[in-house]
């Protein structure tokens, strides 16, 4: 392995295009494979994205260990346990997209594959590496708003298309799992710490999930609030309360280039606004990724930050079907 790391790509959907980018962007990586369900799409999609080598079948780049140092996984949400215990197996570590896996079995079945194999897998959470949560972290543990009480999370959109992964309950769709896994995310980072138990709301057009509001407690903690939706108008905020101001996100999830900015609310006062410069998150992901793999640094979200989300996400979903709270196990 040289300075750089040589990614893989394995699956050739819309989010690929955008990691491509930001590998192209990168300072320590370099997109140099791709692989998709048939010759002819995978070398078109290489001729597109400026990759030199591509695989008519996954299994074909998984072999290619003298060209391939890691694997970024944007597969459909059900096929993701599969073939990243696959690329584990192959000797690669995987950068997965979130969420994960659909399961708690899958997740800890990838956990345990990690832990074997000593190599890394991470889910492809690129928010939490830009400056604005960074900061919205270090205000918190500041104490700029006091203890914190509350959380309210939202994230929704309006998915007009039947066909797409996230109208596919079969392939790990819905909003909890395409949208309501960012906001269960950042609840679990912002508290520090596990739900002790969940309690939900849903509308289901057969298994799938449109909408879920959902409550997380958090022992001796905050409570939180999230809300996914994929029959909704986009809309992205966070809002936390605490005990001398609240701390409020317009944008939270998917943030740019230009500057952007974090509002703390006291009653009956003018805004505090801080700004925050804009960042590529995306290119921050791999570059984190990639040096973790270099041994230059530990990439700072363990597997098991991904087991529990999944816990969350699948305790969310038996508390909507059967109406009652779900106790979460350690």
């Amino acid at each position: 392995m040289t300075d750089n790391i040589r990614w893989g790509i394995l699956g050739t959907a819309d989010i690929a295009s955008e990691m491509v980018r930001a590998i192209h962007a990168s300072n320590n990586g370099q997109a140099v494979a791709v692989a998709s369900r048939t010759a002819e799409r995978a070398g078109t999609w290489a001729a597109a994205h400026g990759i030199k080598t591509s695989f008519k079948t996954y299994d074909d780049l998984l072999s290619a260990r003298d060209q391939v140092d890691a694997i970024y996984l944007p597969l459909p949400n059900s096929l993701h346990a599969e073939w990243t215990i696959r690329a584990l197996d192959a000797g690669f570590s995987v950068l997965c997209e979130k969420p994960l896996v659909t399961s708690l079995t899958e997740a800890e079945q990838v956990c345990k594959k990690a832990r074997a194999t000593g190599l890394l897998v991470a889910e492809g959470y690129m928010y939490r590496h830009h400056p604005l949560l960074i900061r919205t972290l270090e205000l918190l543990r500041d104490g700029a708003i006091g203890d914190i009480a509350s959380l309210d999370l939202e994230f929704t959109f309006l998915n007009d298309d039947p066909d797409a992964l996230p109208a596919a309950a079969e392939l790990g769709g819905g909003a909890l799992m395409d949208v309501g896994c960012y906001c269960i995310h950042m609840a679990r980072w912002v508290a520090g710490a596990e739900p002790l138990r969940v309690s939900a709301h849903a509308r289901f057009e057969g298994n799938l999930d449109k909408t879920i509001v959902g409550i997380l407690d958090f022992e001796n903690g905050p409570i939180a609030r999230i809300e996914a939706s994929i029959a909704a108008a986009e809309r992205q905020r966070v809002l936390i309360g605490g005990s001398q101001a609240s701390l409020v996100l317009d944008r939270p999830w998917v943030q740019g280039l230009e500057p952007t900015t974090i509002r703390i609310q006291r009653w009956q006062q003018t805004d505090e606004i801080i700004e925050v410069p804009g960042a590529d998150a995306y290119r921050l992901q791999v570059e984190a990724f990639a040096d973790a793999c270099l041994g230059r640094a530990e990439f700072p979200w363990p597997i098991e930050d991904a087991v529990g989300n999944t816990s969350v996400i699948n305790s969310l979903v038996v508390a909507a079907r059967e109406r009652r709270s779900v106790e979460i196990s350690s």
